[in-house]
């Protein structure tokens, strides 16, 4: 089985390192010599490095494992070496391996076919997203005593009957 990354994933992947490359040669003619302009020309180039190397633009599965392919490199992740597979918050896809490293897969998971990719011995988690993990959290201090400064009082206020400061 196949998947490929998204479109808008590459774009901002590869597009982001030429932003700053040109911005940073912009600089550099504008204000020659320019320490902020060689450390955006530098920051460009180095994320470019990282894109080329690490970003994955498909994946194969099959049963020896998952072959992450990146422009510069392709990348075997067998199944022994593959704790779980985890389907993160932002749609992405990711696989943990028995050292605890993460490793992108996919920018996009690929639905419930995840679950079928994995054999028996690699666990599949699917993490909530932040508004779900919020509702199901209970609070900590519900059954907790009351302290001096949380009874309930009635509030005064100043000129009423009841107010202490008349």
């Amino acid at each position: 089985m196949k998947i490929r990354s998204s479109v808008r994933g590459l774009g901002g992947a590869f597009a982001t390192p030429a932003v700053l490359v040109l911005a940073g040669t912009g600089g550099l003619h504008a204000h020659p010599g320019s320490g902020v302009a060689l450390v955006v020309v530098g920051a460009g180039i180095t994320l470019g490095g990282i894109a080329l190397y690490d970003y994955p633009i498909r994946l194969h599965v099959d049963e020896i494992g998952i072959v992450r392919r990146c422009v510069a490199r392709s990348h075997l992740l067998t199944w022994d070496s593959i704790a779980a597979l985890e389907e993160c918050r932002d749609g992405s896809l990711v696989a943990v391996t028995m050292r605890r490293r993460r490793y992108l897969l996919s920018d996009r998971t690929p639905g419930p076919l995840v679950a079928h990719l994995a054999p028996d011995s690699v666990t599949v988690r699917r993490r909530r997203r932040q508004r779900d993990a919020r509702r199901s959290r209970t609070d900590p201090f519900s059954n907790a005593p009351p302290t001096s400064s949380s009874h309930n009082r009635r509030p005064t206020s100043i000129g009423s009957p009841s107010s202490p400061l008349e």
